[in-house]
């Protein structure tokens, strides 16, 4: 999901060349340090490794979810192994060495890279004699579709969200701006973005920026994209579908929020400072973030006053938003595969996504249980707000591609932010380079299929 953004450019080098020898024989001593061998537990119990990133919330969370999943199973031992600092630098080296854990925790844009690889079991046969008890039918729309690469079903989803727009209501009450309707637009965004951008001691600077719209990834600019009635790669993800004249229409939007209004701050402006300071002390307006941001703005207690709103409908009618989920997989390589699908089974039983969701790191996978524990949504409209919008969400385009395709687009995406490139002729180049990246990807799959 987008809190490992940091860490594509390393993940796209040993994914595309496979692990060099000295990825390799780094990837064995830090992960002797780290993990160890499997440990033999002296009570005849199976010793199943679960590997997982995530901040101390997460961590306890987990311990509660393996504690009472030892005690409904008590022939396993699950033996968490918590990957501090930068889990997807650390995943391939364990993958590639084949020392990576029996479950192994998943993020979404990089499942396909993964499971084309044979890194990952295809859960489909486990899916389907289990049917009924897992309640997939339940699940949030495109959880499932997520973690599904071209019908190999590489792990499940057990937690998401949305992207939002978060904003200050305190910086909106002394401008004497009304709150976001469910039905506000694009334009509407702009004007009011427009009204928060403000040079309060008339110094000729700007103090407060109405909003921190980014334009510098497919990541942040994928919602806008969508709302604006465009795709970012075709229907049978082959090529890349941007360069158009809607399209165009989007990335223009951002540009001239930026360069024409100045609601967005420019280069040494302040631009580089987190999203949740730039909005907490009011240097920013309106933020776009996921879901998690909200456990982060709900403890602060006696700082501003926040809201949510839904992402504004575009020029032609429609409302889009990102959803990403969490997925876990079970480590092709494993020699317990069923006592890792136990786990995930259990994962998505109704007593672990209660936890899921009382932790507040997510939404749990299903509405029903996001509803009754995550954010107390029942009565906080925000967290119902976050719900809402995994129903008119859209997944970030499903190909093992996806960081070469982001190493062809982020650099004209920086060029275009930092207005060096028109969106018209920097659309141009992405299609050239996308394209090329593309081109193999389903000649590929067929031999990696016929090798694993």
């Amino acid at each position: 999901m987008d809190r490992q953004m940091s860490i594509k450019a390393y993940m796209f080098e040993v994914l595309r060349h496979g692990g060099s020898r000295l990825m390799l024989a780094a990837g064995v001593v830090l992960l002797a340090l780290l993990a160890g061998c499997a440990a033999k537990d002296t009570s005849n119990k199976t010793v199943v490794r679960f590997c997982f990133w995530g901040n101390f919330r997460d961590l306890s969370m987990w311990k509660t979810i393996a504690a009472n999943f030892e005690r409904a199973n008590p022939d396993i031992k699950l033996k968490l192994e918590y990957i501090t600092g930068d889990y997807g630098r650390k995943l391939p080296l364990m993958l590639v060495s084949g020392t990576a854990s029996d479950i192994i925790l998943m993020d979404d844009e990089y499942h396909p890279g993964f499971a084309a690889r044979g890194y990952l079991e295809d859960l489909a046969p486990y899916i389907e004699r289990d049917r009924a008890e897992l309640r997939i039918d339940e699940f949030f729309p495109t959880s499932m579709e997520s973690f599904n690469y071209r019908g190999f079903q590489g792990g499940l989803p057990w937690d998401g969200g949305a992207m939002l727009i978060y904003f200050n209501k305190d910086l909106f009450d002394e401008a004497g701006i009304p709150y976001p309707t469910d039905n506000w637009t694009w334009d509407d965004f702009r004007e009011i973005s427009k009204k928060l951008t403000v040079d309060k001691d008339r110094d000729g600077r700007i103090d407060q920026y109405g909003t921190n719209l980014l334009s510098g990834s497919l990541l942040t600019t994928e919602p806008m994209v969508w709302c604006f009635g465009a795709e970012v790669l075709n229907e049978d993800k082959s090529k890349f579908a941007m360069n158009s004249r809607k399209g165009v229409e989007a990335f223009q939007y951002i540009t001239d929020l930026k360069w024409v209004d100045h609601s967005i701050a420019w280069a040494g402006e302040g631009d580089d400072v987190g999203t949740e300071a730039q909005l907490l002390t009011g240097r920013v307006g309106m933020v776009v973030a996921g879901t998690y941001m909200m456990l982060t703005l709900d403890g602060v207690k006696d700082g501003m006053r926040w809201g949510t709103a839904a992402m504004p409908r575009g020029p032609y009618g429609d409302r889009y938003t990102r959803v990403s989920w969490d997925g876990i997989s079970i480590n092709a390589r494993t020699p317990y595969k069923e006592q890792a699908w136990r786990f995930i089974k259990f994962l998505l039983s109704d007593e672990s996504q209660a936890e899921v969701g009382r932790s507040g790191r997510n939404l749990p996978i299903r509405p029903r249980e996001a509803l009754k524990y995550f954010m107390n949504a029942e009565t906080n409209e925000d967290a119902r707000r976050a719900i809402d919008a995994v129903q008119y969400g859209k997944l970030t385009p499903i190909t093992p591609k996806y960081l070469e395709v982001d190493q062809a687009t982020r650099p004209l995406m920086e060029r275009m932010s930092l207005g060096k490139i028109s969106p018209k002729d920097a659309l141009k180049e992405m299609e050239i380079n996308v394209n090329e990246v593309l081109v193999k990807e389903l000649a590929k799959w067929g031999r990696e299929k016929k090798k694993h």
